[in-house]
């Protein structure tokens, strides 16, 4: 895992994000997460990590975190949502957000 510590983007990143009060998830970036082009962030549920590729410009990192953030709260709280669902919910908040210029998530 690259922390690129140097670059104002690791900076930005927090590197822990808690999910509940005794649940967090580690948060790094890789250069080259996955073979398949279309990956653009992981989520490991047995070892509390998401790995984002490295090289994503910093809207696309935040959107791409935020997804993988869905896949970890569907875990830790049991709501067994697919890749269609969570994907759903990230367009559907991509929308307020655009719709609402004034919320800020990060």
């Amino acid at each position: 895992m690259t922390k690129a510590r140097g670059s104002s983007r690791w900076n930005k990143l927090p590197g822990r994000i808690r999910v509940t009060p005794r649940v967090s998830y580690r948060v790094g970036l890789v250069p080259d997460l996955s073979s398949e082009p279309k990956i653009m962030g992981e989520f490991y549920d047995t070892v509390r990590l998401i790995l984002l590729r490295g090289t994503l410009p910093d809207r696309e990192l935040r959107l791409y975190l935020f997804h993988e953030l869905l896949h970890a709260v569907s875990d830790v709280y049991d709501l067994g949502l697919t890749e269609k669902q969570v994907a759903g919910i990230e367009r559907a908040f991509r929308r307020i957000l655009r719709l609402n210029p004034g919320l800020r998530l990060f």
